[in-house]
């Protein structure tokens, strides 16, 4: 097949994604995260006309197709978010068919009594019964001449057991959809009062989701045909089908930040023998959350520097006097006339230890005294805790007393 490409080079899209195959229509994913304002897509399909269009979503369903039938899709922006135009190519193809068409039949099943499991269509009970007698469904065709490749249950009635069922056919035509069955080569001793059903119940309405977390979502519908209904939700190509009597729906285990696409369709009496299916409603998307995360505050303590100083701690019997040729800094003190006070033992920490240097004048000297002496002639104060900022140092023949240290 021929595609039609344009001559540019520049920003080329991925191939799209297929989320649901439809009998006349695709889900698709034009862009898994929308970055250009408007598409344009292009469907082609062998013995048909190309079909494109124009699109602001990256999200779109694309209807009117022919079921049974191969397509190929691609895409290529046109213009980006702030509206400038973009040249680029169609993005490669994404092959699909659309779905099968579907009859719907119901028969009357000979020699076969009901059981309360047949109630639930999906029972290994049901499932066995429709497996006994699916060849003699499959032996019918269509108005059309088309073959039945498939058949599926959808509800079985008690009494004289009937069943309805829903017969894939390979037919193109969608108004063979609603044509009536061709019988003649029905197995008499299995089926009998044999119907197409033409009158097809109303899909629900106003499907909505809600409460859309990172793994469920909440799917409400309403109806005025309350059967049942089945409802099939898509995520990541992940198809799910289920069925209730309720008009909504707790979905579960869905993938985290993720396209998903959700259709509902009736289950409902046609006659009183008989049950159908509706068309499903159209799609609608929702994207389900990221999971949250958690962060970790940082080990502050692992990269803390811790800076040790080492100090001397100096133990002086009487204070130090002045000696001849050594002069002394400042000296702040604590201390209240202590010129005729006897100093005790005097505590003193040094953070640099006393260096020996002969003839150097110390540089300023803070002293703090704990337990200053109260001035008071002659009397001897009590010990005495001195902190030196800056110890003096050592100068020739002056007379200190005692003194410990590290």
């Amino acid at each position: 097949m021929q595609r039609h490409k344009q001559n540019f080079a520049a920003v080329i899209l991925s191939a799209p994604t297929i989320l649901v195959e439809g009998t006349t229509s695709f889900v698709v994913i034009l862009e898994s995260e929308q970055t250009f304002a408007v598409y344009e897509y292009l469907l082609e399909s062998e013995s048909l006309s190309p079909i494109n269009g124009t699109t602001t979503s990256n999200l779109v369903v694309l209807g009117g197709l022919r079921p049974n039938t191969a397509y190929n899709i691609s895409v290529r922006p046109i213009s980006d978010l702030s509206g400038a135009s973009v040249e680029s190519d169609f993005s490669p193809v994404a092959q699909n068919n659309t779905a099968l068409l579907s009859v719907q039949l119901s028969a009357q099943l000979l020699r076969e009594t009901f059981l309360e499991n047949y109630r639930d269509i999906r029972s290994s009970d049901s499932q066995d019964l429709i497996s006994r007698v699916r060849d003699s469904f499959m032996a019918l065709t269509t108005a059309s001449g088309f073959p039945i490749v498939s058949v599926s249950g959808t509800a079985i009635r008690n009494g004289s057991v009937f069943l309805s069922v829903s017969c894939a056919t390979t037919s193109t035509n969608i108004s063979d959809a609603t044509a009536n069955v061709d019988t003649s080569s029905a197995n008499s001793s299995v089926l009998a009062d044999i119907q197409t059903i033409t009158m097809l119940p109303t899909p629900p309405m106003n499907v909505s989701v809600t409460n859309v977390t990172s793994t469920t979502a909440m799917f409400t519908w309403e109806s005025n045909e309350v059967e049942s209904f089945e409802v099939e939700y898509t995520c990541e190509n992940q198809q799910v089908t289920m069925t209730t009597t309720a008009t909504s729906l707790d979905a579960t285990a869905l993938p985290p930040s993720s396209i998903c696409v959700v259709r509902v369709r009736s289950v409902a009496n046609v006659t009183t023998t008989a049950v159908a299916t509706s068309m499903f409603t159209s799609p609608i998307f929702f994207t389900t959350l990221a999971v949250a995360t958690t962060t970790t505050p940082p080990d502050t303590a692992a990269t803390e520097t811790v800076t040790t100083v080492e100090t001397a701690t100096v133990t002086m019997t009487d204070a130090p006097t002045v000696a001849p040729n050594a002069t002394a800094g400042p000296t702040m003190g604590n201390a209240t006339d202590a010129a005729t006070a006897t100093v005790g033992p005097v505590n003193v920490t040094m953070t640099d230890a006393p260096t020996a240097a002969p003839n150097a004048t110390t540089g300023p000297t803070m002293v703090t005294m704990t337990d200053a002496p109260t001035a008071a002639p002659n009397v001897t104060a009590g010990p005495t805790m001195v902190t030196m900022t800056d110890a003096p140092t050592a100068a020739p023949n002056a007379t200190t007393g005692a003194t410990m240290g590290k």
